[in-house]
């Protein structure tokens, strides 16, 4: 069955085509806030690659969050709409479970970008600073840079980088239908850390 898998929820963006038997072909990015402009043109990229056509698609997994709100919604709405008008499923999973999959080693403590100077950890948020000062364990995840330099002025932490985890199309490879949400063709609902910024208009 051909699936097409798209990430936009963390920091390096990617799409990748699989069927059962093997990954046919995976594009990433770094992402720059033009996901509205690049997203499909890639997927199309994707699919030429594979000598592949967009009628081809049996289903899609999107990575719905959390993450960066617009690059979230973006991914999310683009995967929803392709499954409606290709009329096959769409499922999501969740950036906590992508990166947990993708764990490089037993006690490797996950950090995802929350924004501002706050990252997630085991689903609590918390202050970069005060983990990079009481901590002394190995972590890994989607960190900005500035978040990275801030963890590594600790010299006993270690920040095990993306390029050497598993990639995104061999981690979704792995997953199975029946740990991703919804179940059935039913549309994917974005996650955001927090409501966006969006400035609210002065009261008359």
């Amino acid at each position: 069955m051909l699936t097409l898998a798209i990430n936009t929820a963390s920091f390096t963006e990617s799409v990748a085509l699989f069927t059962g038997k093997k990954i046919l072909a995976e594009i990433k990015w770094r992402g720059a806030m033009d996901e509205s402009e690049k997203l499909l043109p890639t997927i199309s990229k994707l699919l030429k690659r594979a000598k592949k056509k967009w009628s081809d698609l049996e289903r899609i997994i999107v990575v719905n969050g959390p993450g960066p709100f617009s690059a979230v919604r973006i991914g999310v709405t683009d995967a929803n709409v392709l499954g409606f008008a290709l009329k096959i499923p769409v499922f999501g999973i969740s950036s906590e479970k992508l990166w947990q999959l993708r764990q490089p080693k037993k006690n490797a403590v996950l950090l995802l970008h929350a924004g501002g100077n706050f990252v997630a950890v085991h689903s609590a948020i918390c202050k970069i600073a005060d983990i990079a000062a009481d901590s002394s364990a190995t972590f890994y995840g989607d960190l900005t840079p500035d978040e990275l330099n801030e963890l590594l002025k600790n010299k006993s932490c270690h920040f095990i980088p993306e390029n050497d985890l598993k990639s995104f199309g061999k981690t979704i490879f792995n997953v199975k239908l029946s740990s991703l949400n919804p179940l059935s063709g039913e549309q994917v609902e974005p996650i955001y850390w927090r409501p966006p910024n969006i400035t609210r208009p002065n009261p008359t």
